[in-house]
């Protein structure tokens, strides 16, 4: 400090160095003359149990653990992986990561999401999607669009679930192909994309 002279019952404020936390305070001749009376200090900021991640398990040492472990320590900035469960993929594809943060509290970045099987062909309709897609994996929320048969028409998508199994929605239709032509007539025409089995023109 530039001051030279500290005269009794004056005060001093500590700031800890990062990673640790406390707010310790000197006084001089709080209870000897002329020595420093020292009250509180810095203790390291650890994470001593490990965040519970959902679907997941965490990758400490060599070994997989599951909920609190008492036998580590994490410090400020530490980072923890964890491996998604079976039935689950990692987003990101290496699985969440969490980072300790403060006394026992973490940030936590990705997540484990459900996957789905293969998506199967319905009724008039078959999957349509790329190998990209199905290399992933079909993770819990992903849509996958169907291409109807030849001589059917529509609109049909099959939504991957949190439960691991499809919601399916719309359907595919027989269709016709364009009215006929009529002397002296013309159609009124309502959608010329599809023309849907029983619809009158």
């Amino acid at each position: 400090e530039a001051q030279q002279d500290w005269r009794m019952g004056m005060r001093v404020s500590y700031d800890c160095e990062n990673g640790f936390q406390g707010k310790p305070v000197a006084e001089c001749g709080k209870e000897v003359i002329g020595k420093w009376k020292i009250e509180g200090n810095c203790t390291e900021v650890t994470c001593k149990h490990l965040l519970d991640v959902d679907n997941a398990t965490a990758l400490v040492g060599i070994v997989a653990h599951k909920g609190v472990d008492e036998g580590f320590t994490w410090r400020l900035g530490m980072q923890i992986h964890y491996r998604c469960d079976d039935g689950f993929l990692g987003e990101p594809p290496d699985g969440p990561v969490a980072s300790c943060t403060g006394e026992d509290t973490y940030a936590l970045l990705g997540r484990c999401l459900r996957t789905c099987p293969e998506p199967q062909p319905q009724r008039n309709a078959v999957p349509n999607y790329s190998s990209g897609m199905a290399a992933r994996g079909f993770v819990e929320g992903a849509r996958i669009e169907y291409k109807c048969n030849p001589g059917y028409g529509g609109l049909l998508v099959a939504v991957c679930m949190r439960d691991g199994a499809y919601r399916i929605q719309g359907t595919c239709t027989r269709v016709c192909g364009p009215p006929l032509e009529l002397n002296h007539a013309k159609p009124l025409l309502r959608d010329p994309s599809a023309w849907l089995e029983d619809w009158t023109v």
